[in-house]
């Protein structure tokens, strides 16, 4: 599909009845016979949610002749195999998942409530919640079972996902909402609209 691609202004623009957009050429030659694609970027999802793909092959055909190589679904065996035979990213973690999969609310927040967000004093240990992202505790136990999990792991995942919860609630604690040493030694106040990004990508920097 990237051969057609290269070579003729062929869209495909509906994934049923192999509906496309094209100009016919009688005169058409193949000038480009061998080539590598080098992509900007390597991750191509711009269906990313699209569930309909792990049960409908025409949307899946789709998918692929679009080039896209990141859908979900890839924890269930069969659905793995096909994304995989297409040259797809085959992901371990699923979605929003730090307080569900990597630091497990069901397995610290008994012991660990700290790790946790606080919200008007107390920590939120139920439903959907952020970690205390600051809490440098919270850092090592995280990394220490994300560890844990990805080595044992089977061979066949060649992407690891780890994304923040989805909530917009965020921790509120002393550490938290105090202002940001960044590298190059300025300060970054919590009036500033990247200050809750910069605290979670420090956090995540850290576990890559």
């Amino acid at each position: 599909h990237r051969f057609i691609y290269k070579h003729t202004d062929f869209i495909w623009v509906r994934p049923y009845k192999e509906l496309a957009n094209f100009t016919f050429d009688e005169n058409l030659t193949l000038k480009i016979k061998d080539y590598v694609d080098n992509p900007v970027f390597r991750l191509r999802a711009w269906l990313a949610n699209a569930k309909i793909a792990q049960r409908d092959e025409a949307f899946f055909d789709y998918c692929v002749r679009n080039g896209i190589n990141y859908l979900p679904g890839s924890d269930e065996p069969q659905i793995r195999s096909r994304y995989a035979d297409n040259g797809m990213f085959v992901e371990f973690g699923g979605g929003h998942n730090m307080s569900s999969r990597w630091l497990p609310k069901k397995v610290f927040a008994e012991k660990h409530p700290e790790y946790y967000m606080e919200i008007e004093g107390k920590r939120v240990t139920t439903g959907r919640v952020q970690l205390c992202y600051a809490n440098e505790e919270m850092h090592k136990a995280f990394i220490d079972n994300t560890l844990k999990i990805v080595r044992g792991l089977p061979d066949f995942y060649n992407c690891i996902n780890i994304m923040i919860d989805d909530t917009q609630s965020f921790c509120e604690c002393k550490l938290c909402m105090a202002p940001i040493k960044l590298p190059n030694g300025k300060m970054l106040e919590r009036s500033a609209s990247s200050f809750k990004s910069t605290l979670f990508y420090i956090f995540l920097n850290k576990v890559a």
